[in-house]
C-alpha cells in the first residue's frame, strides 16, 4: 500500500474490497458517526465534527442517505 499512487491504491482497493476509495473512506466516516451518536450525551454537531463534516446539516444528509433514516431518529430510537 505505501508507496502507491491514488489510481493504483484506487484499483487495489476495487480488486480487494470492490468499493472505491470515495466510497470506502464515506462509509468509513458515517460508521464511525453512527459509533459516536451510539454512545450517551453525544450530539450530531459532535459526530459531524468528529467524522470531518463541515457542519451537522452536510453531516445529516449523508447519514440519512447512507443509513435510511436520519441522525436525530436514530438517536431517538435508542441507537
Amino acid at each position: 500500500l505505501f508507496g502507491m499512487g491514488p489510481d493504483a491504491f484506487n484499483a487495489w482497493l476495487h480488486a480487494t474490497a470492490g468499493i472505491n476509495a470515495r466510497t470506502f473512506l464515506l462509509t468509513t466516516r458515517l460508521e464511525i458517526g453512527r459509533r459516536l451518536l451510539s454512545r450517551p450525551g453525544a450530539t450530531i454537531k459532535e459526530a459531524a465534527a468528529a467524522t470531518g463534516y463541515r457542519d451537522e446539516f452536510a453531516f445529516a444528509k449523508a447519514f440519512k442517505r447512507h443509513f435510511g433514516q436520519a441522525p436525530a431518529r436514530f438517536v431517538r430510537s435508542g441507537r
